[in-house]
């Protein structure tokens, strides 16, 4: 700021317009670049870059991110967006539901969940018939983020939410918010592009007893009510799926 400061403005008032300008230019130019540059520098640090478009898994909608980046997936209760390393899915309801982001690969199935809790399933496909390989149970271990509500009232007022999803998400490349986080019946997710490979398909279920599916003429299992009890959690050693329809990615 000091270059400004060098000619008194008494002697700048004599100057015409034109050198007035030109000596501007030529004393702000070199400022604004050290200023240009010295903002590029601190993007990362801020947290911005042109291709990382992040959020906050704190079960609110209302980052901007949400309005104006680009879908590739939107239906009347989902958004799903991506960037260079991750896919975000965004869910809103007019209560608090289950979601469950069904990923099939070659020869596997897996479940993201997030209800109270969030935690992943896996099955084994051969053609139709799955073998559970990783299920849920009401085991606290059976889970990778267990809402605070859960935990013991000593032990709940020393959980900070942010750092364990953030831990979450870098340990096993996915996380979502749960059914207390956040604004009631708006739920988020973050999933690594690892997860869905080129190749895979996705199926999303929401809600409670009345279950949604996205596209709304998929198919999971050979009954809708498999459908449901999948979707609330349950996983049977030995499941048959019947999958139709699914997001092809």
């Amino acid at each position: 700021m000091a270059t400004f400061l060098q000619q008194p403005f008494s002697s700048i008032l004599k100057q015409t317009p034109n050198d007035v300008i030109l000596g501007l230019e030529n004393k702000i130019a070199p400022v604004m670049h050290k200023i240009i540059l010295s903002f590029l520098y601190l993007i990362p640090v801020l947290g911005f870059t042109q291709d990382t478009l992040s959020i906050m898994l704190d079960g609110k909608l209302n980052e901007l991110f949400w309005e104006k980046s680009k879908s590739i997936l939107k239906s009347d209760n989902l958004i799903l967006k991506e960037d260079s390393a991750n896919y975000y899915l965004a869910v809103r309801t007019k209560s608090s539901v289950m979601v469950n982001v069904l990923i099939k690969s070659e020869n596997s199935l897996s479940i993201l969940h997030s209800s109270m809790s969030i935690g992943k399933a896996v099955y084994s496909l051969n053609d139709s018939n799955g073998e559970l390989k990783k299920g849920f149970s009401s085991e606290a271990s059976s889970w990778d983020f267990r809402d605070p509500s859960l935990r013991k009232r000593k032990k709940s007022k020393q959980i900070n939410v942010k750092d364990e999803l953030e831990l979450c998400l870098k340990n096993n490349g996915w996380a979502a918010s749960t059914m207390k986080i956040g604004n009631d019946g708006e739920t988020e997710f973050i999933i690594d592009k690892s997860l869905i490979p080129t190749g895979s398909s996705i199926c999303i279920l929401f809600g409670m007893m009345d279950l949604n599916v996205y596209p709304e003429n998929s198919t999971i299992t050979p009954s809708k009510s498999e459908d449901l009890k999948l979707h609330m959690s349950a996983t049977p050693e030995h499941q048959e799926f019947n999958i139709t329809n699914w997001v092809k990615f």
